[in-house]
């Protein structure tokens, strides 16, 4: 059966024979196509438009990069952000801070919630130390009350302090 069908194609007209030949390898070419190439360029548009998306997201990543402050600029503030909050830590009240700066001895302390009242023995330039050091402190302490005496070669010292706040 197959020697007669191509026995057949065999004794047409040569243009016949061309155009079915032509019509066949027309058929394979968009049979090749649609099993074969079709799928890959779909897949080949998918790749496109993901690079797209990709470099879309990466020119507003720059952008907002861009706009952002050098990474200098960020350091000095953060440099100067640690030394305010150095400096408002070191500003607020400490009893182990105030007997350092001082170099009084401590008789008693009775913390209260605001405050508390404070007893120390120390010598005059030590007194005006603690002075200094009370006023550098933020918030202020205040001292309702306040009791000096000379007790032989040393000072006591009675205070009663109030945060301000």
């Amino acid at each position: 059966m197959m020697y007669r069908w191509l026995n057949g194609w065999l004794q047409m007209a040569t243009w016949l024979r061309l155009c079915s030949f032509c019509g066949a390898a027309l058929l394979l070419a968009m049979l090749l196509w649609g099993a074969w190439l079709r799928p890959i360029q779909q897949q080949q548009q998918q790749w496109e438009q993901q690079h797209q998306q990709q470099a879309q997201r990466y020119h507003q990543q720059l952008q907002l990069l861009r706009a952002m402050p050098a990474l200098v600029a960020l350091q000095q503030q953060t440099e100067q952000l640690e030394a305010q909050l150095a400096s408002a830590i070191s500003r607020s009240f400490s009893l182990s801070d105030l007997l350092h700066a001082s170099g009084a001895v401590l008789e008693y302390w009775h913390p209260s919630g605001q405050g508390g009242e404070l007893s120390l023995t120390l010598d005059w330039s030590q007194f005006i130390a603690l002075l200094d050091y009370l006023s550098a402190l933020q918030p202020t302490l205040l001292s309702s009350q306040f009791n000096l005496q000379r007790e032989e070669q040393q000072l006591r010292l009675v205070m009663e302090l109030t945060d301000e706040n």
